[in-house]
């Protein structure tokens, strides 16, 4: 069920496998840093009211870098929520833009969570990863 939808993003929650889907899109190329705390924000609000098991993120059209100050921001924001309230794996699919890929692998290292994260470039291996 898609629970938040943007020209940047999707999220929708899974009851099923207790997994949300955060899917971004190309327009995440002209996002500014208030329209990405908007999408995070309603990624920690799918979090809160679901307590999901997994988080599964397609990034692959992730055109956008994420700057330190807004790493720290979301490590505290969703990171930290979802590992407060259980979360146990965020399966991200990778884009190929360099510097898109290190500003969310920087997002996630800003967060010492206990839960475990890893990067795909097939949905297939995500998925199943995200399902073991």
């Amino acid at each position: 069920m898609i629970v938040y939808t943007s020209r940047f993003c999707s999220i929708e929650f899974d009851a099923a496998t207790a997994t949300v889907k955060h899917n971004w899109t190309a327009a995440t190329s002209e996002m500014t840093n208030e329209e990405f705390q908007v999408a995070e924000r309603s990624l920690a609000d799918v979090i809160k009211a679901n307590k999901p098991r997994c988080i599964q993120t397609d990034a692959l059209e992730f055109n956008f870098v994420i700057s330190p100050d807004l790493q720290e921001w979301n490590a505290v924001t969703v990171l930290e929520l979802f590992a407060s309230l259980g979360g146990k794996k965020i399966g991200i699919l990778i884009p190929p833009d360099i510097f898109a890929q290190v500003s969310i692998q920087q997002a996630l290292d800003e967060s010492e969570s206990a839960f475990e994260t890893r990067y795909f470039e097939s949905r297939k291996d995500q998925t199943e990863w995200l399902n073991s």
